[in-house]
């Protein structure tokens, strides 16, 4: 996976390190062969193409009103879509773009279902609420390039919609 290459340094960089470490400037510019180990990149990695957005992904609304001078707590049964979706042929490729954007989903590549759950809100006193439960997912569209020896070997658009999380909203109605 990682090749030798020797990488000549000139002695003027020598130089420059011994003046900012506080020794004398007595280094000749000359060139030395100096063995570094440098990688060469062998795999694959995602390139994004587009911004990648966290998206709201309503599921469940509920509209609901206290006439009352106290705090009401409600409980509901919500639903929201989970999902992980796209144009990758795989697991692998998928866990590949999630590397690459450094997020997660959910759930393994292909899935595209519904989950309920219980879930409260508080209602301010005298007023009217809209309720809202549903899951932020992220679309994004890319490349996945693979490397040979450092050098690009193959590319391959691909795109993936999935969901990360869930959210909620208690907005004035």
């Amino acid at each position: 996976m990682f090749k030798s290459k020797t990488i000549k340094i000139l002695g003027s960089l020598a130089l420059s390190a011994s003046i900012l470490s506080g020794v004398p400037n007595s280094v000749s510019a000359v060139e030395n062969d100096v063995p570094i180990y440098a990688p060469v990149y062998d795999g694959t990695v995602y390139q994004s193409t587009l911004t990648n957005t966290l998206v709201k992904l309503p599921k469940w609304t509920h509209i609901a009103t206290n006439t009352s001078s106290l705090v009401d707590t409600v409980n509901y049964e919500v639903s929201r879509r989970v999902f992980a979706t796209g144009t990758l042929t795989g697991e692998t490729e998928f866990k590949i773009l999630q590397n690459g954007l450094k997020v997660t989903a959910e759930v393994s590549y292909g899935t595209d279902t519904t989950t309920s759950t219980k879930f409260a809100f508080n209602i301010p006193p005298k007023s009217t609420r809209k309720l809202v439960y549903g899951s932020i997912g992220v679309d994004t569209t890319g490349k996945l390039v693979t490397y040979s020896n450092g050098l690009v070997s193959r590319s391959k658009a691909g795109s993936a919609d999935y969901s990360r999380y869930s959210y909620s909203e208690n907005l004035a109605y």
